[in-house]
């Protein structure tokens, strides 16, 4: 009888989260990584929901407030999905990236950016750099974080156009996720000083169906040759 008792209050704390998942497009590989993390969630019997709304449709947003996701999780290129979160009052929010990690996002949750000797995105370097491959990759880092906060700057505008000044700024935000997933694989990307909030799941949108993972035979043929 006991047995039974606590088999049944199990059933009550064994139940899927809700995501809402935010993925504009970017480009193809941007939707599949973001497309994967959905897929990994989906499979572990969560409900997960993909949006590509805008801001201005108040229908929409009152929408997803009466869905009352748990989790929102947006690729941290942008502020308009964590900007969506808030709208829809969603407790929890997950930023990702793509691509590797980048100083930009590092900055806004806390992590020290070192250019000296962690190498950029834009870096040909590599970890090994001389004193003129420094002052490049700093240059190629301060380049790239311009580029950024002009698209979070025009995004953090257009919310507090429409919401007001006292809406959250992309900064706080970012900060506030609970976690940050990279792209990167830390066996292969270099090593540099990360909080434990920030998680590298490289390789997550590769499949591991060995039927497509078959080499074309002009592939075959350039490989074999090295």
């Amino acid at each position: 009888m006991r047995t039974c008792i606590l088999l049944l209050l199990s059933l009550y704390v064994c139940y899927g989260y809700k995501f809402l998942v935010y993925s504009p497009i970017y480009g193809y590989s941007h939707t599949n990584f973001m497309g994967a993390i959905a897929d990994t969630l989906t499979e572990a019997g969560h409900d997960v929901v993909i949006s590509k709304g805008v801001i201005t449709e108040e229908k929409l947003m009152k929408q997803l407030r009466d869905e009352k996701f748990d989790v929102g999780i947006s690729e941290a290129l942008g502020m308009c999905g964590f900007g969506v979160f808030e709208l829809a009052q969603i407790p929890a929010s997950i930023a990702t990236l793509s691509i590797v990690h980048k100083e930009t996002v590092a900055a806004m949750i806390g992590e020290s950016v070192n250019p000296s000797y962690v190498p950029g995105p834009f870096s040909v370097s590599g970890d090994r750099m001389g004193f003129l491959d420094r002052i490049k990759n700093v240059l190629g880092v301060i380049v790239g974080e311009t580029f950024f906060k002009g698209v979070f700057n025009g995004e953090e505008d257009a919310f507090r156009r429409i919401y007001g000044p006292q809406f959250k700024g992309h900064k706080q935000l970012i900060a506030e996720s609970s976690y940050l997933m990279t792209n990167s694989n830390p066996y292969l990307d270099y090593p540099r000083p990360m909080l434990h909030k920030t998680v590298p799941i490289g390789g997550i949108a590769v499949s591991i169906d060995s039927k497509k993972n078959k080499l074309s035979k002009v592939s075959l043929k350039v490989f074999s040759a090295g």
